[in-house]
């Protein structure tokens, strides 16, 4: 079992009025969760507290899935392994101090193509394209 670790922030999307500041889940995001839960995976929701709170609430019952601990993955001894899935190339850069967990940065062509260096260990165009790399890798070993 390996834990994945998703940026709410890759799950949601605005909706309605830019003043409402709604979320909405992706429309393919339960499917997505599904799966990697159905591989065995452990997934945790990272990021922002409206944002998790607004994923978690859309997630059906069968993709429920429990939030990373406040201030993850700092700590005492604690060194994060598994993957981190993100839209925030700030996020990833972050992360690289922890050896042991992969992250891949989702983002359209023109926005990953655009960074001056690679943050991530892989890019992804859609969460989609991101769960199917980890699952990929994950079986390939």
């Amino acid at each position: 079992m390996t834990t994945i670790y998703l940026d709410s922030g890759v799950l949601m999307i605005a909706g309605g009025m830019a003043a409402s500041r709604s979320l909405t889940l992706r429309d393919d995001a339960a499917r997505l969760i599904g799966h990697l839960l159905a591989s065995g995976h452990e997934v945790l929701l990272l990021g922002e507290a409206d944002q998790v709170r607004a994923a978690r609430e859309s997630l059906p019952p069968r993709c429920q899935v429990a939030v990373a601990p406040e201030g993850w993955p700092a700590g005492e001894g604690r060194t994060a392994t598994g993957w981190l899935v993100t839209d925030s190339p700030g996020r990833c850069a972050a992360k690289r101090e922890h050896p042991r967990l992969r992250t891949v940065l989702v983002a359209a062509s023109s926005r990953a193509s655009d960074l001056a260096h690679r943050p991530a260990d892989r890019l992804a165009r859609s969460l989609g394209s991101a769960i199917l790399e980890i699952l990929v890798a994950e079986a390939t070993g």
